[in-house]
């Protein structure tokens, strides 16, 4: 919502502060818009968090300092220059697309877990927040069953594993021979061949 705004008010440059996912989204869509992008960051974000927005090709700007005292630094740039920063000067446009409901730990869980199980996508959880309150305005009618939507899920579940550790399925452990195998698993064995 924010970049379609930055384009309709004739921006050339999108912007944003970030600790990964807001990052990781913009640079995506501005290489889309074909926009320039500046990301930045705190200087001591970890790697694995930007590494998805520098991909794309923005120009990344590591500030030494917290990410208040980054917001600020943004804040002023974005009175001086001509850049559509998406949570600064565009933030109503931004706030528009933070999609309209809430869901509980345990839907962020479940929605993970969906995507997972039926789409092959393993998301943190920010983004199972995204697709939860997805499901959950589908199953009130807000949003048609029959309608095309589309959800941005830019953030990986391995920066968020600890989340739905211990909701998973158990490891069987087994030793490295047919009769462990079959002593374990049999009920599922004889399932699976029977079907």
């Amino acid at each position: 919502m924010a970049l379609s705004k930055a384009k309709e008010f004739g921006f050339d440059t999108v912007a944003c502060t970030s600790t990964g996912n807001l990052a990781n989204s913009v640079s995506a869509q501005a290489a889309i818009a074909k926009l320039k992008s500046y990301i930045f960051i705190p200087a001591n974000l970890e790697t694995g968090k930007i590494v998805a927005s520098l991909v794309y090709k923005p120009r990344v700007i590591a500030v030494e300092g917290n990410y208040d005292q980054v917001n600020r630094l943004c804040t002023e740039i974005s009175q001086k220059y001509k850049w559509a920063f998406v949570n600064i000067n565009l933030r109503p446009y931004y706030a528009e697309g933070v999609w309209a409901e809430s869901v509980s730990d345990e839907e962020v869980v479940e929605a993970i877990k969906l995507l997972a199980s039926t789409k092959g996508i393993f998301t943190e959880t920010a983004r199972g927040v995204t697709l939860g309150v997805a499901k959950k305005l589908i199953e009130q009618g807000i949003i048609s069953k029959d309608e095309s939507i589309v959800i941005c899920i830019t953030g990986n579940g391995l920066k968020t594993q600890e989340v739905v550790l211990d909701k998973l399925g158990e490891i069987v452990k087994i030793k490295p021979n047919l009769s462990s195998f079959e002593e374990k698993l049999s009920l599922e064995v004889e399932n699976v061949y029977q079907s």
